[in-house]
């Protein structure tokens, strides 16, 4: 649970970051605090569908990939309809938006088992040299 909300609160950093940077693009002054409440729950949303995702076991990568992006895609425009994002935000720009922020969730996951696996290996490299 600890894992899931770290995940969910580095993905809405990771969304902010990105509304930033294409609000400035649009020449916006601002973004609105209840962006960020919306996005957070929009990413709520994702990691609790992606968690129940994980349950199902696929035999191919690229159709839990597809899976996943497109969950994420569909996640973020019933939001945008509830919040009203495609008033300030056109859905070509919320799609690739969606994406980019799947993509550096699961980049930062990957990072974070990476330093897992790091962390059991020096464990089990203390563990043998306890016994040798």
């Amino acid at each position: 649970m600890r894992k899931m909300l770290i995940n969910i609160l580095a993905t809405t950093g990771v969304s902010i970051v990105a509304l930033a940077v294409i609000a400035t693009c649009y020449q916006a002054s601002f973004l609105c605090i209840e962006t960020v409440f919306q996005s957070f729950l929009a990413n709520i949303l994702i990691h609790i569908g992606i968690r129940c995702l994980n349950k199902i076991e696929f035999q191919y990568f690229i159709v839990e990939f597809i899976l996943y992006i497109s969950y994420t895609i569909i996640v973020v425009l019933i939001c945008g309809k509830i919040f009203h994002w495609y008033s300030s935000t056109p859905i070509g720009v919320l799609i690739p938006l969606a994406v980019f922020v799947y993509l550096a969730g699961w980049c930062l996951r990957i990072f974070q088992v990476k330093q897992e696996i790091d962390d059991i290996n020096v464990l089990l490299k203390r563990q043998k040299e306890r016994r040798g």
